[in-house]
């Protein structure tokens, strides 16, 4: 009698026990109900709601509680079923070190949920296979060599065959040497790259044991040069690395704003035999005496630029133009121009190449150096004008003057 009694009371106590949690279960129930029925995001089809979250993903998204697309994990059991169902939210990951302890776990568990990783900051060879995108942007002590190789992590160098587009950043201040062996070993192991950035890299130390065989990158369309250091150093100048390189299939190449090595560029065009259409040049007052040899190489560009075009070479270009040299070219765009220099007379063999080649080129942008206005509508005669207007009339689009103004 007393044991019935007792075991009665004991599951009356065990049902008072567990009266908290499941009165929690129902509370956590009914709000997730409530989520359903207010929450319109959790009522579409998961195809919809996926596009929806793959939209508010930032162009590099940062691991993190309270940074997208981690946060939907935060919200509410619906929201976590849509992002861990969506395997795009995690094909991208930006990532800056020192991370503290545990990271790995972390990183790991967020690329497992991706069916490719389309960016990282930090290379880890399990996922080298993956990569379609890295960017590397290298923290080292002031005077101190960077070897990519050494900021990757990396013992040895293993291939990369899904890379296509690659960016090595480096320090404005003009700190930092650049090893190329490393950097020219990545790129020979990244047959797939179709795109390559150099972003202010001042020097780059270039050995001829680095130079004994050429790269050859057969996929390679587009190679960037970002500004270098303002110390011009032929010897050492960012671009230096094009003496390594063949890339027969490289259609837009822009050369670096200071420190640019004419007679490499010619011998690199002369080795790639590239369809180039576009063509920046940072410092084209160091090209002048190369310029018929550029134009001779590259008859398909259609976009040609130049920046710090002085007299010499303006008139040697138009003069080119004139005897139908770069014959594919539409636009044409002069920044920073010292029309100080100017005669009358280069203003019109201007409007006469322009008027020869009008059926071909349709953009001309000419921008001043310096912010004198009054020094260049001077310049402009009213014949000059007239004619240049008479073109824009016909369908030409023409820029002359400042940032702020135009001339024409």
């Amino acid at each position: 009698m007393v044991a019935s009694k007792w075991s009665c009371l004991w599951r009356h106590v065990q049902r008072i026990t567990n009266l908290p949690s499941f009165s929690s279960s129902m509370s956590t129930s009914k709000l997730e109900l409530n989520t359903a029925a207010l929450d319109p995001i959790a009522r579409l089809p998961l195809e919809i709601s996926s596009q929806i979250f793959a939209h508010c993903v930032p162009l590099r998204p940062t691991p993190g509680a309270q940074h997208v697309p981690m946060l939907f994990l935060q919200m509410c059991k619906a929201w976590t079923v849509i992002a861990l169902s969506t395997p795009q939210l995690w094909s991208s990951v930006h990532v800056v070190f020192p991370r503290p302890k545990g990271f790995a776990h972390l990183l790991e568990a967020w690329l497992d949920r991706a069916p490719f990783v389309d960016e990282i900051g930090s290379v880890f060879r399990r996922y080298r296979e993956q990569l379609e995108t890295i960017e590397i942007y290298p923290h080292t002590n002031v005077g101190e060599d960077v070897d990519i190789m050494k900021c990757m992590g990396a013992d040895t160098w293993q291939p990369y065959p899904r890379l296509t587009r690659l960016t090595v950043g480096g320090m404005i201040d003009g700190s930092r040497k650049f090893l190329a062996r490393p950097i020219l070993t990545m790129l020979r192991l990244s047959p797939a790259l179709v795109e390559c950035i150099f972003d202010y890299i001042p020097y780059m130390l270039v050995s001829g044991a680095d130079l004994a065989h050429t790269i050859i990158l057969p996929a390679l369309r587009r190679l960037s040069f970002g500004s270098g250091s303002d110390i011009v150093d032929i010897h050492f100048s960012d671009d230096e690395i094009l003496r390594g390189l063949s890339l027969p299939s490289l259609e837009t190449l822009s050369t670096p704003l200071f420190g640019i090595n004419p007679g490499h560029l010619v011998e690199f065009l002369e080795r790639s035999t590239p369809p180039l259409t576009s063509l920046t040049i940072g410092n084209a007052s160091d090209v002048t005496s190369y310029l018929r040899q550029l134009t001779a190489l590259t008859p398909s560009l259609t976009y040609l630029e130049l920046h710090g075009a002085a007299f010499d070479l303006l008139d040697l270009l138009f003069q080119l133009l004139t005897e139908n040299h770069l014959p594919q070219l539409r636009a044409l765009h002069l920044q920073a121009v010292d029309f100080a220099a100017f005669p009358a007379s280069l203003w019109e063999d201007i409007l006469h190449t322009l008027s020869m080649r009008s059926s071909s080129i349709t953009e001309l942008t000419m921008r001043m150096a310096h912010q004198d206005e009054s020094q260049l509508s001077s310049e402009l005669s009213a014949e000059i004008r007239t004619g240049l207007r008479d073109l824009v009339a016909r369908g030409m689009n023409i820029y002359v003057g400042t940032e702020q103004r135009c001339y024409i």
